[in-house]
């Protein structure tokens, strides 16, 4: 039998990223990165494989999208990243984003 797999592109939605204070409210040296990952269609896709990598000091982190298709990337140094949304069946997808103060 033959199977064919889906080239549907991820539809990443980046909701924002936050900066992190301490509790004397001091500037900090990271912040965060959250999202879902969808399907064209808005549906969520749980069990995603989300990377995030610096290309020049090659600081790397991997984790993977819950059941409502989230993820989360806490205290995360200021620097670009590339983000890489990986799942079977599915065409990976890429975006660079700056994590800024």
């Amino acid at each position: 039998m033959r199977t064919s797999t889906r080239s549907i592109l991820f539809c990443l939605l980046v909701l924002g990223y936050s900066t992190a204070f301490s509790t004397l409210q001091a500037q900090s040296n990271s912040g965060s990165i959250n999202g879902t990952v969808t399907d064209p269609s808005g549906a969520v896709i749980p069990g995603a494989t989300v990377s995030i990598q610096n290309p020049v000091s090659a600081y790397s982190r991997t984790t993977t999208t819950d059941t409502t298709g989230h993820f989360h990337f806490p205290n995360l140094p200021f620097n670009p990243y590339h983000l890489t949304v990986t799942k079977g069946g599915f065409a990976a997808s890429i975006m660079i984003r700056v994590l800024k103060r």
